[in-house]
């Protein structure tokens, strides 16, 4: 783990005495081969990085709404109702939506953000927990036309209309081939902006940053090496390293 992924992960967990119940919902990495391999890592790099809070780390196998480890499952579910933690990241998207939509998985979660337990997206989930979910795969990977799909709306609870695009700073592609803005580049992300299917804010976000959601103050803290894009009304605001905002600019 890297050192601003422990700072965040430590600072989300910080008021919690040890021993930290964390979560791992694999619900995203349910298409793969090995859908445990990411988890697997991620469980390792917390069990390193946290060991100063003794974190007790679960696995969640909720891999599909249906069949065996479904997303509807209370037994295979528990562990999300027994944590004080849970990170979700790694995977596609689009799957991670199709498999959590008006799940039990969905529901807890929903419910559980609003108790107080602490939950973390990274990656491809959150993606997918905003209004409109980027395609990732579907347009850098297989080639498929612009488009965009019905998110799971996380934010919505709270009165907030928010659209994630993370990796938003990423340079994998060198001097080459424009990957940022998610792998889209900067010509495609306009095009795709162009052609959203209604009114949302946009949320780009930097590679090794996070955005932390204060639910109670209605603020947001983005910790980490970058910063943040905020499009609203096509006018773009960029949001400063260790900054704190109010949810009313989003």
């Amino acid at each position: 783990m890297s050192p601003t992924g422990r700072k965040i992960h430590e600072y989300l967990i910080q008021d919690i005495a040890p021993s930290v119940k964390i979560a791992l919902l694999e619900t995203p990495t349910g298409f793969e081969a090995n859908p445990h391999y990411w988890y697997e890592r991620i469980a390792q790099m917390l069990q390193d990085g946290l060991q100063n809070y003794k974190p007790v780390i679960t696995k969640v196998p909720a891999l599909r709404r249906d069949g065996p480890n479904s997303t509807n499952d209370p037994s295979v579910l528990k562990p999300l109702l027994e944590s004080d933690y849970i990170h979700t990241g790694a995977g596609s998207p689009s799957y991670a939506a199709r498999h959590l939509k008006d799940t039990l998985a969905y529901e807890y979660l929903r419910n559980l953000s609003k108790k107080g337990t602490r939950i973390s997206f990274a990656s491809a989930t959150a993606i997918a927990f905003g209004k409109y979910l980027l395609p990732v795969y579907e347009i850098y990977k297989a080639g498929e036309d612009l488009h965009w799909k019905v998110g799971l709306d996380f934010f919505s609870q709270w009165g907030l209309n928010l659209t994630i695009i993370p990796h938003w700073n990423n340079t994998e592609g060198g001097k080459e081939i424009d990957t940022s803005r998610c792998y889209m580049g900067e010509k495609r992300i306009k095009r795709l902006l162009e052609i959203l299917p209604g009114p949302t804010t946009i949320m780009g976000i930097d590679e090794q940053t996070a955005c932390i959601f204060n639910l109670n103050k209605k603020e947001v803290l983005l910790m980490g090496v970058g910063g943040a894009t905020i499009i609203k009304n096509s006018e773009e605001k960029i949001i400063n390293p260790d900054s704190l905002f109010s949810f009313a600019i989003l």
